[in-house]
């Protein structure tokens, strides 16, 4: 199956612009696409913020009043003259990520990938809510990760 385009743009702070690696996150998201059978191309959002940012997106949007360390919001709204669909947006918490990755002992960058990929999931239709669905997300999780090593 050929690769689906994805149309990747990236929000972030400019402190941590440097801890980013945009194309491995690019490559990411098309891998993860392709590995689904998904062959449309999308276009597809990333924000990097702090915890305050997501803590504030949590509420607004989940009626949730603390942070997260990923949130992804669907788009799928066909573009007016592209035919190209927004997938979504995700967004990650940057210091919740660095705590998770100290805490599971791997770099910041594996945690980044790690918390992408769950968020294309959520906007690929998995769902982590119940312990029998966490179990097929999470499976899943790794079988991709697996495959892109």
């Amino acid at each position: 199956m050929r690769a689906p385009r994805v149309d990747l743009t990236i929000q972030l702070n400019p402190q941590i612009e440097a801890e980013i690696d945009e194309e491995r996150l690019h490559h990411l998201a098309v891998e993860t696409l392709r590995l689904e059978g998904v062959a449309q191309s999308f276009e597809l959002g990333l924000f990097i913020t702090d915890d305050g940012g997501i803590r504030e997106l949590n509420r607004r949007y989940r009626g949730v009043d603390e942070p997260s360390d990923v949130l992804a919001f669907g788009g799928e709204v066909e573009g007016f003259v592209s035919p190209v669909l927004h997938l979504g947006d995700i967004v990650i918490s940057y210091p919740r990520a660095a705590s998770q990755a100290l805490e599971r002992g791997h770099s910041v960058a594996q945690e980044i990938d790690l918390l992408f990929l769950h968020g294309i999931l959520h906007l690929l239709g998995y769902e982590d809510e119940t312990p029998e669905k966490r179990v097929r997300m999470w499976a899943r999780q790794e079988e991709v990760l697996g495959a892109l090593r």
